[in-house]
């Protein structure tokens, strides 16, 4: 059994937990409330609702943590095995002021005690691509939010290099999952309003354009596999992209959830001079700007590597996506 401090208390921090308990570790989870942030897992949420993977969960510990401060969190995670770092800061206009201290602290936490660090990270360093996505795929942002993840991961790599720690980050594409519906791209403008008999408007995105999505389980399940393995396994001082479904269309994903709901599938593309006038007073619609090409063209990310070494799969498409639709309601 290893010790496991989880940073961040959202949907990913939830499913590593939750693999990780029922893998029988024992987990701490540290977030700035000491509790579980939304999601399906509040105390007044319908039991009905709550996946029977998430039972467990009532066994994690939870502290109340600033994971930005280095001497606080050095101090917390002394006596753990590995650290998770499950955050994804939401204001996502002001990630490069809020990921470089708490990348600085995590690194410092790690190294001082030479532990074990997983990273969740996503696909934004690649930039614009023109292929599948591997893990060897050059790290070319087009834009801040990239160039912030790059910087993460080669400020990490050079510390497990010089042996003070040991890392691993693994890569999702965008997230799509029962505990985050309402929360993604895919569930909030497609999902939602075609499972209620509404037409789905694409703010940004071409609706026959293929697109890979990560079940936030199963990124989760390949977090917690990484973190429990021992200090010298082959894992350690790369990236790993996480099993997930054949790429689909928002066209092929709006008709499989109107055959599960009853619907029509009507979808249709917000013209971007629309856009472009929203974003003036929408921030997120301006954020939008440096990742919309990974909706607009072909955005398929090769998972191979960690299938064969990890001898992993993803969760079946359809099942991921009838959880969300019932989650939904």
């Amino acid at each position: 059994m290893s010790r496991i401090l989880i940073l961040g208390a959202g949907g990913i921090a939830r499913e590593t937990a939750a693999e990780l308990l029922s893998r029988n570790h024992d987990v701490t989870v540290g977030s700035r409330s000491g509790k579980w942030r939304g999601g399906v897992v509040l105390e007044e949420a319908s039991q009905e609702i709550i996946p029977e993977r998430y039972r467990v969960l009532k066994n994690a510990e939870h502290r109340v943590l600033d994971a930005s401060n280095a001497g606080q969190l050095t101090e917390a995670s002394a006596g753990f095995d590995a650290i998770v770092n499950a955050m994804n800061p939401a204001n996502y206009g002001e990630w490069a002021k809020t990921w470089p201290p708490i990348n600085n602290a995590v690194l410092a936490a790690a190294s001082h005690h030479g532990l074990k660090l997983v990273i969740t990270g996503n696909l934004y360093g690649y930039g614009k691509v023109s292929a599948p996505m591997t893990e060897s795929t050059p790290l070319r942002p087009n834009g801040t939010k990239g160039a912030v993840r790059v910087q993460m991961w080669e400020d990490a790599l050079a510390e497990h290099r010089a042996g003070n720690l040991r890392v691993a980050e693994v890569r999702s594409s965008d997230y799509l999952g029962v505990d985050i519906a309402d929360q993604s791209y895919l569930g909030s403008f497609l999902i939602k309003p075609v499972s209620h008999g509404k037409t789905a408007w694409l703010p940004v995105g071409r609706k026959n354009a293929p697109h890979t999505w990560t079940s936030v389980r199963d990124a989760g399940r390949l977090i917690a596999r990484i973190a429990e393995l021992e200090h010298d396994d082959a894992a350690w001082g790369h990236p790993w992209h996480a099993p997930s479904a054949p790429a689909v269309s928002f066209q092929l994903v709006a008709e499989q959830v109107a055959q599960m709901t009853g619907h029509v599938a009507r979808v249709r593309e917000v013209p971007a001079g629309a856009i472009g006038a929203a974003s003036l007073f929408v921030p997120i619609l301006r954020e939008l700007k440096e990742t919309k090409h990974q909706f607009e063209e072909p955005f398929v990310m090769d998972d191979s590597a960690a299938r064969e070494y990890f001898g992993m799969s993803e969760t079946p498409w359809k099942e991921t996506l009838r959880e969300v639709v019932g989650s939904l309601g």
